[in-house]
């Protein structure tokens, strides 16, 4: 058995099974077997090797009793021989960085272990000596501290574009934080990088996805600027038009409605806040505006082409809009169909409308297959309001997972620290290393104490 770090009291016994035959062999990638015996047995729930810990003392047996995994290299080079010490050096420190705080005080007696490659030492020294640190535990490690994710994840991206320099090698970043990864994938695919990342990511967050979601919270909510701007500067809304026209109609909504103070409620908030853009008295104007000058009669003009984009808005929308702002329970079904016909309509083309935006892609077709099972059950559903509506979709969307696309670069990976342990790159980024991220803060059981949990034997 091998690649677990843990394991419950169930799988402890097919472990002690195995373990206990004669050809039975465990593999616990990972057992600290640097750190001394006083701070093993201070090891507490909270500390990344407590797994390992309790699994030992359940098969009674001690670190001591272990070997290391032979690679079955046995003529090494060099460089394989000082990569071999270099990755010993490193372990050591990585264990004394995760010290149990109870014999943290160890850390003032630590020592520099002497330069292996100096020439003038001929002092031999034990450098397996938990006093020491071996300064080669640092050989090809960086450290790169970020004051923004975006800056963090802009870091991450050249790193791993600058490894397709060389051609052969290969870069894998490790990070628990899913939000960081997609940064990091988006800024590859900026430069044309598809990277292989391994995790499976909800239908909630790919294209399609953020679209009906989207569609349906800027409903909801009754055209509120955010949503309204998020939905309308997604790639899919084009709205019966070109998308270079549709973004121009929507940057004149942005300057010429939005700005200032927050518009009533619904398309009626919208358009009368347009009849007071075309009064030039009803707002501060400047001196050349006037109603003679050019630059009023190209913002005459940009306002009409407004006003007839927001009518065929209302005319497009209308019977969706209703049922989600009308404060009243919908049958489920009934504004599950409004939906789709609404946001199709809304990512329509000259001559198309939005399916074959929508449902193409492994992401689309997946989406399209949610929505064709939703619809089969829609009639089972309560009758539900507009919010409510908005909350049953984006829980569903994220309970179903999209395999990632075939990359374009094999040797680029993301992946999660449960994945990592048994994979190797030649240049390893780990990332996300802050509070609550990574490690993770323990799940909030509001019934169930901390010792409730030990003693009935479940995760704390």
């Amino acid at each position: 058995m091998a690649g677990f770090t843990h394991v419950s009291n169930a799988e402890m016994e097919l472990v002690d099974a195995v373990a206990s035959s004669p050809k039975g062999r465990i593999v616990l990638p990972g057992v600290d077997l640097d750190l001394d015996d006083e701070s093993w047995e201070s090891i507490d729930e909270a500390h990344p090797q407590y797994g390992f810990k309790q699994m030992l003392d359940a098969l009674a047996i001690s670190r001591d009793d272990m070997k290391e995994w032979d690679d079955g290299a046995s003529n090494k080079t060099a460089k394989q021989q000082s990569l071999t010490e270099n990755a010993k050096a490193r372990r050591k420190l990585i264990s004394e960085t995760m010290r149990p705080a109870a014999t943290a005080d160890k850390w003032l007696k630590l020592e520099k272990a002497p330069d292996p490659t100096a020439k003038k030492s001929h002092r031999k020294t034990d450098t397996k000596n938990s006093q020491m640190i071996d300064v080669r535990s640092l050989t090809g490690m960086e450290l790169a501290t970020c004051s923004t994710p975006q800056q963090e994840a802009s870091i991450i991206a050249l790193k791993m574009r600058e490894t397709l320099e060389t051609e052969g090698r290969t870069v894998a970043l490790v990070t628990p934080d899913r939000s960081l990864a997609r940064r990091v994938g988006a800024r590859l695919k900026h430069w044309g990088i598809n990277v292989q990342d391994s995790v499976e990511r909800a239908l909630a967050d790919t294209k399609t996805g953020i679209w009906m979601r989207l569609t349906a919270a800027m409903a909801a909510d009754e055209l509120s600027p955010i949503t309204l701007l998020s939905t309308l500067k997604h790639p899919f809304a084009t709205l019966g038009k070109e998308r270079e026209e549709t973004l121009e109609n929507v940057d004149r909504l942005e300057d010429y409605l939005l700005h200032g103070p927050r518009p009533e409620p619904g398309l009626d908030g919208l358009k009368k806040r347009l009849k007071n853009a075309f009064n030039p008295r009803a707002e501060k104007q400047d001196l050349k505006d006037r109603p003679t000058s050019p630059r009023a009669e190209k913002r005459q003009a940009e306002l009409n082409e407004l006003q007839e984009w927001l009518e065929e808005i209302a005319e497009m929308s209308h019977p969706f809009l209703e049922a989600m702002q009308s404060g009243e329970k919908q049958n489920f079904a009934e504004l599950l169909d409004k939906h789709i016909s609404f946001a199709e309509m809304m990512a329509g083309e000259p001559g198309a409308d939005g399916r074959s935006k929508m449902w193409t892609g492994r992401a689309g077709k997946k989406a399209m297959n949610f929505f064709t099972e939703l619809r089969k059950y829609a009639n089972c559903m309560p009758p539900v309001t507009g919010e409510e509506y908005v909350g049953v979709v984006s829980t569903l969307l994220r309970s179903v997972a999209v395999r990632p696309q075939p990359p374009s670069h094999s040797n680029l990976y993301i992946l999660s620290p449960r994945e990592a342990r048994l994979f190797k790159a030649d240049t390893m980024i780990v990332s996300g290393l802050n509070e609550n991220t990574w490690p993770s803060s323990p799940p909030d059981i509001n019934w169930l104490s901390r010792d409730m949990l030990e003693k009935l034997n479940l995760p704390s």
